[in-house]
């Protein structure tokens, strides 16, 4: 699930939190990755590479009978609904999408998914098909 804390709060009302009282110099209210998301540039070496979708973009990826799927946020927020129905490995798998808070949950039981970056998912899967 990629979620909000607002969203996380609301579902998990007794949730607690670390505290930023670490010990160490460091402004934990302050992303150090600002400008990361936009650029093209990945941090990390990668061995298989797509240029199908911009590498930073969030993708909810699926993985059915080892069928892969990756759903891009950007075509999430144009569907008319926020629930959207599909079928990776021969199962019907049910995503919902919140375009407000870009969140996503595979309303499904026992389905392996993840959030994560375009170029993250593509590495581990890249016979993965993509929603368009």
């Amino acid at each position: 699930m990629n979620t909000t804390w607002k969203e996380w709060q609301n579902e998990h009302p007794g949730t607690l939190l670390l505290s930023t009282e670490t010990g160490y110099n460091r402004n934990y209210r302050q992303t150090p990755y600002t400008g990361y998301e936009e650029s093209k540039q990945i941090m990390f070496p990668v061995e298989a590479r797509s240029d199908k979708i911009h590498p930073k973009e969030m993708v909810l990826g699926i993985e059915v009978n080892n069928t892969y799927k990756a759903y891009p946020f950007s075509v999430l927020e144009k569907r008319p609904s926020s629930i959207i129905t599909d079928e990776v490995g021969g199962k019907t798998i049910l995503i919902e999408f919140n375009p407000k808070e870009k969140s996503t949950k595979v309303l499904n039981e026992a389905v392996n998914f993840f959030t994560m970056f375009w170029f993250a998912w593509y590495t581990f899967h890249p016979n993965t098909e993509i929603l368009k």
